[in-house]
């Protein structure tokens, strides 16, 4: 994998459903560790050990499995962007 590649994400706690899926960006489940909440892998689907998903601009698993998400801080020159949370609008509305 490349080095210093910005990728802009977003982190929400919950499933987002094919209706919220925006195109153009890329989703990930999130697993964390059976003892520890504050860690996780990063995969295309995740069942068990669900964390949340992970909304990205651009694809970062680059025909891997996974990745671990100390991994994917260090490879990638990351930004957290909100505004790529789908459910920021709905929030906003209430």
């Amino acid at each position: 994998m490349e080095q210093n590649n910005k990728v802009n994400y977003c982190i929400v706690k919950r499933r987002v459903g094919k209706q919220k899926r925006q195109d153009g960006l890329f989703y990930y489940d999130l697993r964390h560790y059976d003892n520890n909440l504050s860690k996780y892998v990063i995969e295309e689907n995740v069942f068990v050990n669900f964390y949340g998903t992970m909304i990205t601009d651009r694809p970062i698993l680059n025909g891997e499995e996974y990745l671990d998400y100390k991994d994917f801080f260090n490879i990638y020159n990351t930004v957290r962007d909100q505004n790529l949370n789908p459910f920021k609008k709905y929030k906003q509305q209430r």
